[in-house]
């Protein structure tokens, strides 16, 4: 029995040394490199510098700060308590950047009609400024029971319907690459 085991580990040891070689060979994405479009930032993963287009630039997204590539510049966000004119907007993180200013990154949507919405009539959310690309939405439920709560990414930025007014908070992403 003890034989049959020793024989069973030695096998997935060497599958596990042939794929990660595979891998390695096959020049699969590591999620380090990166193309971004230099008109609008639009960035997508490659496996190395020789796949990135004319209209695009190299980056190493797991560079160090100062690389001359460029890097990866994120602002996080959160909006709560929205009215049809205002709302409690705040800066969470930064990386590689200093924002002052939310509108500098971000574009409010206040409480408003929109029959068109994907979420039904009124929505309301954190919309990326055009410089900028929504990586990622998330949210906070304050004293609520979140069992039916809506955040669709779409338009550049994360929304929310009028049910959870009272007690969402939203969380936007926004990144751009930077020299």
């Amino acid at each position: 029995m003890k034989k049959l085991f020793l024989i069973g580990a030695i096998v997935i040891a060497m599958l596990t040394v042939s794929g990660l070689q595979y891998k390695a060979q096959a020049g699969e994405v590591d999620g380090c490199n990166a193309c971004y479009k230099k008109k609008n930032g639009q960035l997508r993963l490659v496996s190395g510098p020789d796949e990135c287009l004319k209209s695009e630039k190299y980056i190493n997204l797991c560079q160090p700060s100062g690389n001359s590539t460029g890097q990866l510049a994120c602002v996080t966000a959160m909006m709560k308590d929205p009215t049809e004119s205002s709302a409690d907007i705040r800066i969470t993180n930064q990386k590689n950047i200093t924002v002052s200013d939310v509108s500098e990154v971000f574009n409010p949507i206040y409480v408003q009609q929109n029959p068109n919405a994907p979420l039904g009539e009124v929505y309301w959310g954190l919309q990326c400024n055009d410089a900028w690309v929504n990586t990622g939405c998330n949210q906070s439920v304050e004293g609520s029971d979140p069992q039916n709560v809506d955040l669709p990414q779409y338009e550049n930025g994360c929304f929310s319907d009028d049910e959870e007014i009272s007690y969402l908070i939203i969380f936007t992403t926004c990144c751009q690459v930077v020299q």
